[in-house]
């Protein structure tokens, strides 16, 4: 009988997803939203070794911002790209799910699930 313990494998290692509404996300223009990284019950970015979506259609990236006068913190930035207004003039809604990934040097991966629903606005 071998005494060799199991090797864990980085994608073994996963904490139960985060699910976030984003509300409507126009299409046609830029937007963002950011989430604080306390909300994926991290401290600090220091062990996160990547950050990946699951769509082109969003770009998540880490970014500073004073949450006081005195103190800076740091979330998770979700840019939605926007894309030409379609020629169709009826309104195009998508729900869409994308799901976002952050792997910690540790291993240890926390998912993000960001609903949203895409449409095109209509107000200038």
């Amino acid at each position: 009988m071998s005494n060799a313990t199991p090797s864990v494998e980085k994608a073994d290692i996963n904490v139960a997803p985060l699910e976030i509404d984003a509300g409507v996300i126009f299409s046609d223009r830029s937007n963002y939203l950011c989430i604080p990284l306390d909300r994926f019950g991290l401290a600090s970015a220091d062990n996160i070794e990547t950050i990946v979506s699951s769509c082109e259609c969003v770009k998540p990236g880490l970014v500073r911002y004073s949450d006081s006068s005195t103190t800076a913190a740091v979330g998770v930035l979700f840019e939605f790209v926007s894309e030409e207004a379609s020629s169709d003039s009826t309104p195009q809604l998508m729900q869409l799910g994308v799901v976002v990934t952050l792997t910690m040097k540790s291993g240890e991966i926390h998912t993000v699930i960001v609903n949203s629903l895409r449409a095109e606005s209509t107000i200038n």
